[in-house]
């Protein structure tokens, strides 16, 4: 015999890597939750999961198929895997993901703690369930109703839920290595601020300004023109040509 359905190969493997991976998630997944055969390891399979990737390994000898729900005999007509694009990935460590055999798949429940925030159960290649954190994307929450990310303005958070506001309270945004941009550095915040435009916290007298509303950074944009030089004047809150006499007399 030269395959095995995953629903029937004992999963050697099964881990959660950090949001290091995000950027080949983009790349080579069309959708979140679907299985794909490892870049760099033909003997793996990994699936995306809100920045993060878990992956399985087939049995020793068998690697991945063309389907990527497989396992094939390593070296038969069914393996394809000196076709692949081998793909560089970081050494980051790894967190074991745990099965959760009562949930259902699709099922959605909310997170306790946060409104933007909800768990998902999916099916793992060896038949059990897991449920896996997931995260809207900003400005979104998670609407209890609908079971999906809604626009922020159509959302009753629960009783005792965190409703986040900034870009900087959303997951997807934290730094996971030292090489990354501190949120707070390539994002601003609106949080205590007035709606329309603000200036940008830490870029004051700089082109760099925040339109708000309701604390939400609806955009981030800067001053432009074709003639003199601009800066965001941040009392006046509008956009002002540079002139330091003017500005700091």
């Amino acid at each position: 015999m030269n395959s095995l359905s995953l629903s029937a190969v004992t999963v050697a493997l099964v881990t959660l890597l950090p949001t290091a991976f995000a950027e080949l998630c983009e790349i080579k997944f069309e959708e979140s939750l679907r299985w794909r055969r490892h870049p760099d390891d033909c003997s793996s399979a990994y699936i995306c999961l809100l920045g993060r990737v878990a992956t399985y390994v087939c049995p020793e000898d068998f690697v991945i198929g063309s389907d990527d729900v497989t396992c094939v005999l390593r070296g038969s007509e069914s393996d394809d895997c000196s076709s692949l694009e081998n793909i560089a990935l970081l050494d980051v460590p790894i967190k074991e993901l745990k099965t959760d055999e009562t949930c259902k798949k699709g099922e959605r429940s909310p997170d306790e703690n946060n409104c933007a925030k909800f768990s998902e159960c999916i099916t793992l290649p060896d038949g059990n369930t897991t449920l896996v954190p997931q995260e809207c994307p900003y400005p979104q929450l998670f609407d209890v109703q609908t079971g999906k990310c809604e626009d922020y303005k159509d959302v009753e958070c629960l009783v005792g839920q965190e409703i986040p506001k900034s870009p900087c309270d959303y997951v997807a945004e934290q730094c996971t290595s030292s090489h990354c941009v501190p949120c707070n550095i390539r994002f601003p915040s609106c949080v205590g601020l007035p709606d329309g435009m603000n200036p940008w916290a830490g870029r004051e007298w700089s082109p760099y300004y925040v339109v708000c509303e309701e604390e939400r950074v609806i955009v981030q944009d800067q001053c432009e023109s074709e003639k003199e030089p601009q800066v965001f004047h941040p009392k006046d809150r509008n956009c002002v040509e540079y002139d330091p006499t003017k500005m700091f007399g």
